[in-house]
């Protein structure tokens, strides 16, 4: 990467025997919003994940729930925190702003007299 970050390749967390699918992100692209979902019954464990980035792509499309939805949201995502075991129990996610107004929303200029 050209701004002097580096991407770090944290640990694996989940079940041998569980499905993984990896979800790569363009060069000139990143993350801007994830959904999470804890299982149904305790809460207690994230059993999926979809991410969508800034141009749209997304790595998977459920049909129905697959549990208790929670969204990570606000700006450019650029790393995650949680804890986990042999599963996944929370995720956070480190949020950087932009600079520029256009990913804000629409802007008008008012001028007070």
């Amino acid at each position: 990467m050209s701004d002097g970050s580096q991407v770090v390749v944290g640990d694996e967390h989940r079940k041998q025997t569980e499905k993984v699918e990896e979800f790569e992100v363009d060069e000139d692209d990143y993350i801007v919003y994830v959904e999470a979902f804890r299982e149904t019954v305790t809460q207690e464990t994230i059993v999926a994940l979809k991410f969508e980035t800034y141009k749209g792509k997304t790595n998977q499309v459920f049909e129905t729930s697959p549990g208790v939805k929670f969204v990570l949201q606000g700006g450019k995502i650029v790393g995650f925190h949680g804890r986990s075991t042999d599963v996944l129990h929370s995720l956070g996610a480190y949020v950087s702003f932009s600079s520029t107004l256009d990913s804000l929303g629409n802007w008008i200029k008012v001028e007070i007299s």
